[in-house]
Parts: C-alpha cells; sequence; structure tokens
C-alpha cells in the first residue's frame, strides 16, 4: 500500500514540474514576439557584456579581498549558532576554572607602610603561583628559562644591573648616558647578527609588539611623504601578529590578511591580489609564532625591491637561534638584511636572547628610513618634545638586565643552546611521527615551534584539554585548528611527558571512541563572549575581589 501512495506521488509532482514547464516556455515566446530583431540583438550584445563586467569584477582582488574578509568574519562569527544554554555553560565553567588564588588582595592605600615581614609573606605568597609545572612540581620561573638558567650567576648579575638601573630613563639621553650606551651596543649587536652594514641602525622598543607597532608607523610616514599616500595599507598573512590589527587601528592603517591554506602557507603569487597603489608594506614571520612556518621571503622582496614598497620581517620567535648560527631555511631564504629588498627586521631579546621581557630591537637598513619613525611636537607649551619612538620613556631595567644577558651570554654560547633547542624539536617530531596513523604534523622546519592535529576528524580541542590537565604547555589554533608546542629551555623538559600522554589519549579515548569532557576550551577560542568573560575575570581587581568576598561569605 505504501508503495502505490508513493508511486502516486511521484507521478502528481512529474505532472506540476511538466506544467510549470509548459507555462514558462508558453510565456517566454509571449515576450519575445513583442520585440523586433534588432532589440533583441541588443538583449543579447547586452547580456554578452554584463556576463563579461561580472567575471571580471569576480575576479578582481577588490571582490577577492571582499570575499575572504566576508568568509573570516563567518568563521570568526561561530558564537551565533551556539544557544543560550551553551553559552551560559561555557561561561560558568570557565569563571570556575579561573578563580584567583590570592587570599589578600589591597584594594586601596594603607594607612601605614608594611613592614618587611608582611612584605616578605606576600611575595611568597604571589611566587608561588608563577612558573610552569610538570607533576605538580615547577621546572621554571620563565617560559623561556629552565631553573637552572634563572640560578645561574650571570642571571643573578642581570637581576642586581636592574636594581642599580631601574630609576633610569634613557628617553633623557643627556642625564642617563651610560644606560643609552647600552641601548647603542645592542643595537649595534643585532645589526651584526642580522648583517647590515654602516648605514644600518635599530631603536629598542618595550616588546615584540612595539617593534611591529613602529615599524609600521615609520612606513606610514614613509608612504606619505615620499608617495603622497594618504590611505595607507599593509599586506600581511594570516599567521603574522594580531597586534598588527591593533596597531593598524591605532594609526589608521588598513590591514590585508592573505589566506593560507590547510597547512597554514600562504601562495606568494596571491600578493599582487592585494597589492595596489596605497600598499606601503608587506609584514612576514620567520617563523610565525604558532605554527612555525616560515613565510617565502626571496620572492617577496624581490617583488618589494621591484615595486620600491617596505618589507618587513618578525624574526621574534628565531631571534638568537638562527642569526649567529647564521642558519636559514629554504633556498637564499636568508631573513637578513643580504637580501635586497628587506627594509626592516623585529627581535626580541627577551625571548631566545634570554633578555629580561620587555625588551626587543627594531632595526632598519638605513637611517633615512628610521627618521619616520620618530615623533616630534613643536607647539606644547612646555617647550619642544621629541620621542625616537611611540611609547616614550623606556624601561632601562629591563634593556640594562638584558645587556647583561647577552654579554654574558656571547655567541658560542648561544649557539650551543640554540642546537640543544633543534636537537630538542627533531626528538619532538619524532615521536609525533610514531602516531602517524592518528597525528598530521603541520611544521615544516625543526627550529622550536611544532604544530600537529589529529586526524579522521578528531577533535583537537580535546586532546590539548587533557595535555594541559597533565602540565603540559600547549595552546590550540584556528584556522586551521591544530595543537602547538614551543620548545624552549623551560619546556624541553616535558617533550618525554607529551609523548606519554598522547599516547595515553589515543589509546583511552580515540581507539575506544570515548568523548573527554575537558573545560570548554573550544567555546573560550571560538565564542567572543566567553573570552570576554575570561579576561574581566582573570585580569580585573574589581571581580578578583567580588570573587574573594564571595568565598569568604560562603566559608
Amino acid at each position: 500500500m505504501e508503495t502505490i501512495l508513493e508511486s502516486q506521488h511521484i507521478v502528481q509532482a512529474c505532472e506540476k514540474i511538466n506544467s510549470l514547464w509548459n507555462k514558462l516556455s508558453s510565456d517566454t515566446d509571449t515576450i519575445f514576439k513583442n520585440f523586433n530583431h534588432f532589440e533583441l540583438l541588443l538583449i543579447i550584445v547586452g547580456g554578452y557584456i554584463l556576463c563579461l563586467v561580472l567575471c571580471r569584477t569576480v575576479s578582481s582582488p577588490r571582490f577577492q579581498r571582499m570575499l575572504n574578509f566576508m568568509c573570516c568574519k563567518r568563521r570568526n562569527n561561530y558564537e551565533q549558532y551556539l544557544t543560550e544554554e551553551e553559552k551560559e555553560e561555557a561561561k560558568e565553567q570557565w569563571l570556575r576554572n579561573t578563580k584567583c588564588d590570592v587570599k589578600r588582595v589591597y584594594s586601596e592605600l594603607p594607612m601605614q607602610p608594611l613592614k618587611d615581614k608582611e612584605f616578605n609573606k606576600l611575595i611568597k605568597e604571589l611566587d608561588e603561583q608563577n612558573g610552569l609545572t610538570v607533576d605538580g612540581k615547577i621546572v621554571a620561573k620563565n617560559k623561556y628559562k629552565s631553573v637552572e638558567e634563572m640560578n645561574s650567576e650571570v642571571e643573578k648579575l642581570a637581576c642586581k644591573t636592574s636594581g642599580t638601573f631601574f630609576k633610569s630613563n634613557p628617553l633623557h639621553y643627556d642625564i642617563f648616558g651610560g644606560n643609552c650606551q647600552m641601548e647603542a651596543e645592542i643595537i649595534k649587536m643585532c645589526v651584526d647578527m642580522y648583517k647590515g652594514d654602516k648605514e644600518a641602525c635599530g631603536i629598542l622598543d618595550s616588546s615584540e609588539a612595539d617593534c611591529i607597532r613602529n615599524a609600521l608607523f615609520a612606513y606610514r610616514n614613509w608612504g606619505k611623504e615620499q608617495k603622497g599616500i594618504t590611505k595607507p595599507n599593509v599586506i600581511a598573512p594570516q599567521t603574522f601578529d594580531p597586534s598588527l590589527e591593533r596597531s593598524g587601528d591605532l594609526i589608521d592603517v588598513e590591514i590585508r590578511r592573505i589566506p593560507v591554506n590547510q597547512n597554514a602557507q600562504i601562495n606568494p603569487r596571491d600578493i599582487s591580489l592585494f597589492v595596489d597603489e596605497n600598499t606601503v608594506a608587506i609584514f612576514f614571520s620567520y617563523p610565525d609564532g604558532v605554527f612555525g612556518v616560515f613565510d617565502p621571503v626571496k620572492p617577496i622582496a624581490e617583488y618589494c625591491n621591484r615595486h620600491c614598497i617596505g618589507f618587513h620581517i618578525d624574526c621574534n620567535y628565531s631571534s638568537f637561534l638562527l642569526g649567529p648560527k647564521e642558519v636559514h631555511f629554504g633556498d637564499g631564504n636568508y631573513a637578513n638584511f643580504l637580501t635586497e629588498g628587506v627594509t626592516t627586521i623585529g627581535v626580541s631579546l627577551s625571548k631566545y636572547g634570554l633578555g629580561f621581557p620587555g625588551t626587543a630591537c627594531l632595526i632598519y637598513r638605513t637611517r633615512v628610513l628610521r627618521k619616520y619613525q620618530y615623533y616630534a611636537h613643536f607647539n606644547w607649551n612646555g617647550g619642544m618634545y621629541a620621542s625616537p619612538n611611540l611609547s616614550g620613556s623606556r624601561y632601562a631595567s629591563a634593556t640594562s638586565a638584558s645587556w647583561v644577558r647577552i654579554l654574558g651570554t656571547g655567541k658560542d654560547n648561544y649557539i650551543q643552546k640554540a642546537n640543544d633547542i633543534i636537537f630538542s624539536t627533531n626528538v619532538l617530531r619524532k615521536n609525533l611521527e610514531e602516531n602517524k596513523e592518528y597525528i598530521e604534523i603541520l611544521t615544516q622546519n625543526n627550529l622550536s615551534i611544532m604544530a600537529f592535529r589529529l586526524k579522521n576528524n578528531c577533535n583537537n580541542y580535546n586532546l590539548a584539554d587533557f595535555l594541559r590537565s597533565k602540565d603540559v604547555d600547549v595552546v590550540n589554533t584556528i584556522n586551521p585548528s591544530s595543537i602547538s608546542f614551543t620548545v624552549t629551555e623551560a619546556t624541553k623538559k616535558m617533550i618525554p611527558k607529551l609523548k606519554i600522554y598522547i599516547n595515553k589519549y589515543i589509546k583511552d579515548y580515540i581507539e575506544t571512541n570515548k568523548e573527554y569532557e575537558g573545560e570548554g576550551i573550544q567555546q573560550f577560542y571560538e565564542t567572543k563572549e566567553t573570552l570576554y568573560n575570561y579576561l574581566s575575570t582573570k585580569h580585573t581587581l574589581p571581580t578578583l575581589l567580588e570573587s574573594n568576598e564571595e568565598e569568604e561569605k560562603a566559608q
């Protein structure tokens, strides 16, 4: 009976389609009978021209940029697909996992100064919360320095030097000449490391993000004065540091992102789709901070040199690893001033340079380009104000300590440490390749960053949650989704544990088709609302006070 009914429905549907087709055909004949041959010819020619215009529009760089922007916006709006219950559940879960452990918080000035005993107790409590842990034991107080490195004699001397110069401000070069000499020596050492000539120069900044912002500021001013560009834009891969957007918003420079493939790599030929007459610079990573991908320097440097466009390379994650060793990835892919077309390079002193956080160096190919970074104000009531960078005052304590670390380490030791890091990264790759049936490695070069992901559409977020629960320091990436591990002096001790826990996860969850219930990191990464809740809970004092007061009331 059911078969007969289905057959009747099919026959009725076919009859309706046939009647609609006949009606459409008759209507079309009626419409065209109202036109003469000349009018029909105009319609055909006009339709042909319209098709050509549409094809040209679709293939234009502007349309491609708009399409890429819409696709990125759609990916970033993942939260609109979550229900209110899912958002609330993710929020509550992250609030539970981000409570402040400090029992005493000062919300106002004390009436009387604290005594040494009180200070020592409070400092000890705060210090106990800092550091990387493995199996409940702190293995490092800094992500890039091991416990042995933190207890070394040169580190102790650096700390002492930091205390000596913590009151100094190198912005006032006429007063703090000693600190200015330290800065000049650091800059010259970085210029030498990246093969700059006598014209090469630089400036010290307080962070790697400051290097990006000051380089962007210099290129904007250069484009305005030399090319008359009033609406500048800068091109960068999607994997480039996100502080570029923040800097672009601050100084009114449009940032155009080049899409990457599933291996987080760009096609150099895509550059021409984004460059126009208002492009002042291209920003690349060597490598980027999450996938460890080395952007193709040589072809883009040649392109920039040919079209008179600035080319900035962010070497923050390879500084003092590749520089002293004079090793580079790719055929002629030199990320230094030996490559014609490279105009600025960002160098981190606080990562593999083992300097203090808050120090980075931006080096220029020429002094002419560096002058566009300077800021001067001549109409202030207090007189003329000038600063070599946007931040103004600089941290003499951090730069002086980094100066001690660099001179106290030496080139030979940097090369030895770089070899150790690269060796540990090779061990990590071999460990991951033992599970090639379940794991795919995205990173092609063995320097320090290794990005990998699970195959067969398995959830990378759950694996990352599992590893973090075992005190393994990994981060999640999106577009493409993967897990990233950075090998440093401190984290290389986690590599054996990483192998053990990945094998355990595969055995306990993937091979048995079980779902690991983690801390909800997926909603955290893909939902803006949850991210804002986390930041307000973790980094604002009023929320910390409220959470502590609620705990005290509950007790």
